[in-house]
Formats: structure tokens, sequence, C-alpha cells
């Protein structure tokens, strides 16, 4: 914990977080940068490499742009990811089995009042979401991580929220 940290111990920890990790996911990196290294390290223990494009100018689309021509998996969504590590769960029209309501969620009260502001279609800002269901900015926030960690809440860009896949 109290290591300084030196040029040299880089690669060494880019090998340590490889080999934990099922994959790799590269968002932005320049021609010569530790994510490349990490990239590598992964390729070298079977791990699996995605990239992200970015712009085509762009000087930190380099090292993605390479490694999706040397093979990396293209990635444009997290189901992308999810997909190639065989990690997505079946939807119910897919033939998986039909939910089970003793399964559910079980919501508290501030949770229930930020699940009914969402809709499926229409994306709510978090200033539009406190006002409604008069809850404090900082408590909103909670509540949407933990809604977002079971389902139940997706976040898009913008920092604006729909219900999510299990509501």
């Amino acid at each position: 914990m109290e290591t300084e940290p030196r040029p040299y111990h880089f690669p060494r920890r880019n090998r340590l977080i490889s080999g934990l990790s099922l994959g790799v996911v590269v968002v932005e990196a320049a021609q010569r940068s530790g994510a490349l290294i990490t990239a590598d390290c992964a390729l070298e223990q079977g791990r699996e490499v995605f990239a992200v494009p970015g712009p085509m100018m762009s000087v930190t689309s380099q090292g993605t742009h390479g490694l999706l021509k040397q093979g990396a998996r293209l990635v444009t969504s997290v189901e992308d990811i999810l997909e190639e590590l065989r990690l997505v769960v079946p939807s119910a029209q897919e033939g998986a089995p039909a939910r089970d309501p003793s399964m559910e969620p079980v919501l508290r009260e501030p949770e229930r009042r930020v699940v009914a502001c969402l809709s499926r279609r229409e994306p709510r800002g978090i200033e539009a979401i406190a006002s409604e269901s008069g809850l404090a900015l900082s408590e909103l926030s909670m509540l949407l991580l933990q809604l977002e960690l079971k389902q139940l809440v997706q976040q898009l860009p913008g920092k604006r929220f729909v219900r999510g896949t299990k509501t």
C-alpha cells in the first residue's frame, strides 16, 4: 500500500488485472499506451480482448483501431461483451422460464417512488426524477445506482433514466 508508483510497476499491475479478468475492454488508447500493454497481457493469458472504436482522426483511437485490425472484438454495447463471454441471460421470448413472482426484488418505499417516476420509453433526467419523487439528489443518486444494479433502472447518456429490464 505504501509503495510509490513507478513506471515499471504498471506492466506488472496490468498483467495482474488481465489475469483476474474474463476479458479486457479498451475504450481509448494511443498507439503506445498502458491499455495496449494490458490487452497484450490478456491475449497471452487467453483472455478476450474487446475494443470500442473512436473517431478516425483521434490520437486516442489509434490503439483501439489497431486492436480491431488485429482481431479484437468490436464493442458497440455491453450486450456485445456479455454475448461473447456467454453471460447473457435468455429472455422470456427465447424460451427462458417465466419469472417467478417470489423472486422479484422487494423494494423499499423510496425505491418504489423512483421506479414509479420512470417509463420504459421516455428517458427522464435526474432533476425531474428528484422533483417528482421528492428525494434529495444525493439520496436519489444512491437509489438509482442500487436500482440499476438490480436491473430495475437503466441509465442512458446524459444522466437520463428509464425503467430497466426487470420492471
